[in-house]
């Protein structure tokens, strides 16, 4: 009996030791002390320990607002053979030009021998007659041409249509895929007014994946689906953007730039619907900070006030800060 009593009692205190060493455990992984005030959160270094926050420090950025759209890459075919029409048509112009010249000769020497009565009217009748018709096929092949370039013009515009007539370099790098030509159509609330020489654009409207596509001119025609004006312009084709791609086009607006800071994504929280952040503004000690006026940009939010450049946030932990300061907040059940 005295031995199974003694069982007993050794394997009670092995229990008892080591729930003490579970709760020990506990305490040391929970928030030792968090204090919480006027929006201000102040941890021991236990509780920052443990928490994992971690901290960035801003820096000055510039910025301007900016516009989402819409645009398509476009394949060059339609351009091209436009191109083939013309480049047939000149060729036509060419060759009738030549006879004519041809004819217009033969004619001149024909009146002089007429004058002399060595050849027939008949014949400088037939010989002129001929002159006739190859000046009514250069005309023709000259309509054809000009026809050509005038309906190209309402399609794409006095630039591409320029590049096209004269096999520009700039229409080689389009033709040859060295650069893709894009139509992109701006927003038609009238927030951007003109043409802007560089915009931003991405196929799968990420904005951090943009790449910056250069003006050519604007779109004669806008399609049945866009109310703003439309525009082309081209980016390099190692931007894998293919003909035929629709994407999402950045457009800065023709506001001043601001100045402010970047803050990431995590460093931003929301508390009824009010963005907040949380500054280091000493050692363990954290200060809630409203955040009226924030933008979406590709490496966080751009901020303009609020935060100052040069401020340490915490881009890890935000939210647990706020629920600790919210918590703090609330009377405990011993104060009542």
């Amino acid at each position: 009996m005295k031995s199974a009593a003694y069982f007993c009692l050794c394997a009670f205190l092995v229990v008892s030791s080591s729930l003490l060493a579970d709760d020990d455990d506990d305490e040391i992984k929970a928030p030792a002390k968090v204090t919480a005030f006027q929006g201000l959160v102040i941890l021991d270094k236990v509780s920052e320990t443990n928490s994992g926050l971690k901290t960035v420090k801003t820096k000055p950025v510039v910025y301007r607002a900016e516009k989402l759209s819409y645009g398509l890459a476009i394949s060059m075919e339609a351009l091209l053979s436009a191109q083939n029409q013309y480049l047939n048509a000149l060729a036509q112009q060419s060759s009738a030009q030549a006879k004519m010249i041809f004819n217009r000769n033969n004619t001149n020497r024909l009146s002089y021998l007429h004058k002399e009565g060595i050849v027939s009217s008949r014949m400088l009748q037939d010989q002129q007659a001929t002159l006739q018709v190859e000046k009514a096929a250069l005309d023709s092949s000259h309509y054809l041409s000009q026809q050509i370039i005038s309906n190209t013009r309402l399609i794409w515009g006095e630039v591409l249509t320029d590049w096209m007539i004269k096999s520009s370099s700039a229409f080689n790098e389009l033709i040859n895929q060295r650069r893709t030509l894009l139509k992109v159509t701006f927003p038609a609330d009238g927030g951007v007014k003109n043409a802007l020489k560089t915009i931003f654009v991405a196929p799968a409207g990420q904005r951090e994946q943009a790449v910056a596509a250069q003006l050519i001119s604007a779109a004669p025609q806008t399609d049945n689906f866009s109310q703003g004006q439309q525009y082309f312009y081209q980016i390099p084709t190692r931007a894998q953007i293919k003909a035929g791609m629709r994407l999402s086009a950045w457009i800065p607006t023709g506001q001043h730039p601001q100045t402010g800071v970047i803050i990431p994504e995590s460093a931003l929280c929301w508390h009824l619907g009010q963005a907040v952040v949380f500054v280091k503004i000493a050692d363990l000690q954290f200060s809630h900070r409203l955040i009226s006026n924030y933008h979406k940009v590709a490496n966080g939010y751009f901020v303009s006030s609020g935060v100052k450049a040069g401020e340490e946030i915490v881009s890890t932990g935000a939210q647990m800060l706020l629920s600790q300061e919210f918590k703090g907040q609330i009377p405990s059940e011993d104060n009542d």
